[in-house]
C-alpha cells in the first residue's frame, strides 16, 4: 500500500487529470481511480485542502481544482529529494512557469528565486524558462545540462 504522500499526490495528479478540460470529477470515480474508500478520499481532500491546494466541490455536484493548482512543495519533498537552482528570474518567466505542476518557484522579493523541481528535465526546462542569469544550481550535473541546453538553444536560434 501506497504511503499517504504518495497517495496524496496521485489523487491531486487524478483531480487534475479528470478536470482538465473544465469537467468535475465525482467523489466516487476519484475514490475508483485511486483505490481508496470514500472515506479515506475525503479525509485526503481534507490534507490537501490543508496543504493549500484549491479545491472546490459541492455536495452532490463533483470536485474541481482551482485554476493554477499545484502540488504542494510538502508532499513533493516527500516523493522524491528535490533538485534546485538559484536564478535571477525575469517577470516573463514566472509568468512561464506560473502553471507548471512539476515546479516549484519560492516565493519572494527581488529577481532572484529558488526553483525546484523533482526531475533534472523539469528543472532544466525551468531554468532555462525563468532565467535572466543563474546564480547556482546544485547539483554540479545539471549545472552542466543547463549550460549544454542553453548552447544548444542559441545554436538553434543563429542557424
Amino acid at each position: 500500500m501506497p504511503g499517504r504522500s504518495s497517495r496524496l499526490t496521485a489523487l491531486f495528479d487524478a483531480l487534475r487529470e479528470a478536470t482538465k478540460d473544465g469537467s468535475i470529477a465525482t467523489a466516487q470515480a476519484l475514490a475508483e481511480r485511486t483505490g481508496v474508500s470514500l472515506r479515506t478520499l475525503y479525509r485526503d481532500l481534507d490534507r490537501l485542502r490543508a496543504a493549500g491546494v484549491a479545491i472546490e466541490g459541492k455536495s452532490g455536484v463533483g470536485l474541481s481544482l482551482g485554476r493554477g493548482a499545484k502540488v504542494p512543495a510538502s508532499l513533493i519533498a516527500r516523493e522524491a529529494p528535490l533538485l534546485e537552482a538559484r536564478v535571477r528570474v525575469t517577470a516573463a518567466g514566472l509568468r512561464a512557469l506560473a502553471d507548471d505542476p512539476s515546479v516549484e518557484v519560492e516565493r519572494g522579493r527581488g529577481p532572484e528565486r529558488v526553483i525546484r523541481a523533482t526531475s533534472r528535465e523539469a528543472l532544466v526546462h525551468a531554468v532555462l524558462c525563468a532565467a535572466g542569469e543563474v546564480v547556482v544550481v546544485s547539483p554540479d550535473k545539471i549545472r552542466r545540462d543547463v549550460r549544454n541546453r542553453a548552447r544548444d538553444v542559441a545554436r538553434a536560434h543563429k542557424g
